[in-house]
C-alpha cells in the first residue's frame, strides 16, 4: 500500500487527507503527519494504516471533546458520557478525562 496523495482539507486547514492507493484513506492533524514522519509514495502495510486510522480517529474525538469543553464548565460524569456517546473507546475515554 503507497501513500499516492496527501491534500489539505478545505473546511479544516489544519488537518490533512490521505490517499493510500489513489483511495482516501484518512485524515490526520498537520502535527499527527509529521509526528509521524509521513509523506507520498511511502511504503505502508496494512497493520500501518490501520493504526493511523485509529490515530485520526483519536485526533477527531479529542477535537470535538475540546470544542465542546469550552461550551462551558463540565462534571467529569458528563464528560465522560459525551465521549461514550461519541463512540469513543473506554482507554481513549480514560486518558482524555486524566488530560
Amino acid at each position: 500500500m503507497k501513500i499516492t496523495q496527501i491534500k489539505q482539507q478545505v473546511k479544516n486547514p489544519e488537518r490533512v487527507s490521505v490517499f493510500v492507493d489513489g483511495k482516501y484513506s484518512f485524515s490526520l492533524t498537520l502535527d499527527q503527519l509529521l509526528s509521524e514522519k509521513l509523506k507520498k509514495d511511502i511504503e505502508l502495510e496494512t497493520e500501518r494504516v490501520k493504526q493511523l486510522v485509529k490515530l485520526s480517529d483519536e485526533g477527531k474525538i479529542r477535537a470535538r471533546a475540546l470544542e465542546w469543553l469550552l461550551t462551558r464548565p463540565h462534571s467529569t460524569r458528563e464528560f465522560r458520557d459525551y465521549l461514550y456517546r461519541k463512540k469513543a473507546e473506554k482507554d481513549l475515554i480514560e486518558k482524555l478525562v486524566e488530560e
